[in-house]
């Protein structure tokens, strides 16, 4: 079968292994990295369409596998971050890029160790699910037949199941479900301690996200209003502002790319949450996916008091936080990773019993079947050219939701909705 591999990073190069120190737990070697000299490669020059062996079945089992037959596999900034050798995983060379797949269940496979649920499996062969694959940080997903756990595979609502192809419930739409919309949520609920059951008393709270015009952004966007909050989009050009619009934000407003033009920034939130019908003094949560010199510059100074950012990402790049300017403005700043709420699944995915997972995934899934968000696929490529699906993030023009197909024949056109 065929399946994309990595077989080098693009941006790094392995040196020697080094061990772990003395006291540590377990001695353990581990490659050390060095940048690739005297330039990065392309992503083109590192990924491969290879033919690989088909998915053994274990036979020590310790839970409950549901084998996959992919339709459609998301890709996002971060899986070409890794590829690169710039993520903050990295996984043994080679490996299958990817965390999201929508598919058809070929097959279910109950635990040899009887370590499993005793009820009846949630999924069946046949149905079209979302599996979400966490291995290092999300890997295994860029191929034909996928293995995935059954705590992280869901079946898809009902109205995707007959989707024509352009509904916005089509398979496609779901393929980027974890990169996306586990993220946004995450921030807003885990970190924000936004209430999605109480859409009426959110009505106040105003969420900034910058970056808006990206997958996670455009997630937050769609999420946020879902849950009854008003929404500022923070682009870093004007000319990105039609995807935060199409998705329902409140107000777009431009960062660009020097101090004069963040501060401006800052300014127009300020006078926005003044001009609300509550007259906020600043914004109660911000989704940020950029930092860099706009952290400091504008969005500590956008918070309320007491106010929160989720840091879930840092496109232009690394800055110290200085704790000062944190005790003067009284605002929190907390790291947002939702790989932890994944460790909470359960093979019935039931939502009691603070499974925090299963009630995620509900819920996403339940805005998509009832309309409160859309789902989107903005570029569809074909697994024969599966590089133009990296490409778009190498050259920083990813949008939404990018989909390599296998299923889609090569016409020769891109398909797009850019």
């Amino acid at each position: 079968m065929k399946a994309v591999m990595c077989h080098r990073f693009a941006c790094i190069e392995p040196t020697t292994l080094v061990k772990d120190p003395p006291n540590h737990r377990r001695q353990l070697q581990r490659p050390s990295f060095r940048p690739r000299k005297p330039k990065a490669l392309r992503l083109i020059d590192c990924l491969s369409l290879d033919h690989i062996p088909y998915p053994t079945l274990p036979k020590d089992a310790k839970e409950t596998l549901v084998l996959v037959r992919a339709e459609y596999s998301g890709i996002q900034y971060p899986d070409a971050l890794q590829a690169q050798g710039l993520y903050q995983v990295k996984p043994q060379l080679p490996y299958i890029p990817g965390m999201d797949v929508v598919g058809i269940v070929l097959k279910v496979v109950p635990p040899s160790t009887g370590s499993g649920t005793n009820t009846p499996a949630r999924v069946k062969p046949g149905d079209r699910v979302m599996a979400t694959l966490m291995d290092f940080g999300g890997t295994g997903g860029l191929s034909e037949v996928v293995l995935a756990p059954l705590k992280h595979v869901y079946k898809l609502p009902p109205q995707a199941a007959n989707a024509s192809a352009n509904s916005p419930l089509a398979g496609a739409a779901f393929a980027n479900i974890g990169r996306n919309y586990f993220a946004a949520y995450h921030s807003l609920v885990e970190v924000g301690k936004i209430d999605p059951s109480a859409k009426s008393n959110n009505a106040s709270t105003i969420v900034l996200v910058t970056g808006a015009s990206g997958g996670v952004g455009m997630a937050t966007i769609e999420l946020a209003k879902a849950m009854g909050c008003i929404v500022i989009a923070g682009v870093g050009a004007l000319s990105k502002k039609s995807g935060p619009e199409s998705v329902g934000a409140d107000a777009i407003l431009c960062y660009g790319r020097t101090k004069p033009e963040r501060r401006a920034f800052r300014k127009e939130i300020t006078t926005f949450c003044r001009q609300t019908q509550h007259q906020s003094r600043g914004v109660d949560l911000i989704v940020d996916v950029v930092m860099g010199d706009l952290f400091e510059d504008a969005l500590v100074g956008c918070l309320k008091p007491l106010g929160t950012i989720a840091l879930v990402g840092f496109a232009a790049g690394q800055r110290k936080i200085r704790p000062g300017i944190l005790l003067v403005k009284e605002v929190r700043v907390a790291g947002s990773l939702w790989g932890s709420v994944a460790t909470q699944a359960t093979e019935d995915g039931n939502t009691s019993n603070n499974n925090k997972y299963g009630t995620m995934v509900e819920r996403i899934l339940g805005y998509l079947a009832d309309g409160s968000i859309s789902g989107r696929i903005d570029r569809i490529v074909p697994v024969s050219r599966f590089i133009e699906a990296f490409e778009v993030f190498e050259e920083n023009k990813g949008r939404g939701n990018t989909v390599v197909s296998f299923v889609d024949k090569d016409d020769g056109h891109r398909k797009s909705r850019l």
